[in-house]
């Protein structure tokens, strides 16, 4: 096996670890689609969402990215879209804040 220090790594760049070889994964800059991480609850309601889509549209399951775009997209056309993201931080921050303190 191969071992790679962590100095040849590049932040950002992605790697697929291959019959024992870590090879970059190259990306296409042409590639408008965003890696972004998320909540696991929030995940949980987005593949909720997709396996309703299965009998809204004849058998159809779209892929997570196109359930996650739909939904951000509609989201931030709302009128109270920065109070739905300001009570999201206020809840995470204190739930945060209560499992740091004994």
């Amino acid at each position: 096996m191969t071992s790679i220090n962590e100095s040849d790594l590049e932040e950002g760049s992605l790697y697929v670890f291959k019959k024992g070889i870590l090879q970059e994964i190259e990306t296409d800059p042409d590639d408008t689609m965003k890696k972004i991480r998320i909540t696991d609850t929030a995940f949980q309601g987005v593949v909720n969402v997709q396996k309703q889509m299965r009998a809204a549209m004849n058998g159809f399951k779209p892929d997570v990215s196109t359930v996650c775009s739909a939904l951000i997209r509609e989201a931030s056309t709302s009128p109270d879209v920065v109070n739905t993201v300001k009570q999201f931080c206020l809840e995470m921050y204190q739930r945060i804040d209560s499992e740091d303190k004994p």
